[in-house]
């Protein structure tokens, strides 16, 4: 295994992951719009996908939406884990998406770029490293809406990364959405709990 993410056949072991994990923390963000999905306004004219839900409040939704983004919960309900297990969501952390896909595996090095904690919305951005198929940003959030629910949202502003990612990229695009959804999915399912 080398050094950098990406897919790959067959499943990494703990010692391959380290290896692209110390490769990654070295690493430079692969994009120059850092804070594109979370604000907007500062880079007019690119072209960002955002999906949304509101969901019920059941009067902790906000802590719950927290403790799910700060444990991972969108990302294991896609069927991905996260490496290191446990790793912070604090600006700078680095760390591996790592999502078996029948024989193959995608590793996705990625670093927090931004973490809100305001009193109406908590949520994270992070973006790519070398190694990842796509080359941007994603942010999760959660914000009280009107009408006394929750707003979670998911905003990628990502282009294909690798010459893989950009011949398959109409399949990237369907999969990019899908995974928008069940993210959603598994953090509603956690503040439902």
């Amino acid at each position: 295994m080398s050094g950098t993410g990406g897919p790959r056949l067959g499943h990494s072991s703990r010692a391959a992951l380290d290896a692209v994990l110390a490769a990654a923390r070295e690493s430079e963000l692969t994009y120059d719009h850092v804070g594109s999905t979370l604000h907007p306004e500062r880079f007019p004219g690119r072209t960002r996908q955002r999906l949304e839900v509101d969901v019920p409040d059941p009067g902790d939704g906000l802590a719950a939406a927290r403790h799910g983004l700060w444990t991972w919960v969108p990302q294991h309900h896609l069927g991905a884990h996260v490496h290191p297990a446990g790793a912070a969501v604090e600006v700078g952390a680095t760390l591996l998406v790592v999502l078996p896909f029948g024989p193959l595996e995608v590793v996705a090095p990625v670093r927090v770029v931004e973490v809100v904690e305001e009193p109406d919305c908590v949520g994270f951005a992070y973006g790519t490293l070398p190694g990842h198929p796509e080359c941007g940003e994603e942010a999760f959030l959660a914000e009280h809406a009107e009408g006394g629910e929750l707003r979670l949202s998911v905003r990628v502003d990502a282009r294909p990364g690798t010459l893989a990612a950009k011949l398959a990229a109409p399949v990237l695009t369907v999969f990019q959405h899908r995974a928008a959804r069940c993210y959603l999915q598994g953090l509603a399912i956690h503040i439902g709990r």
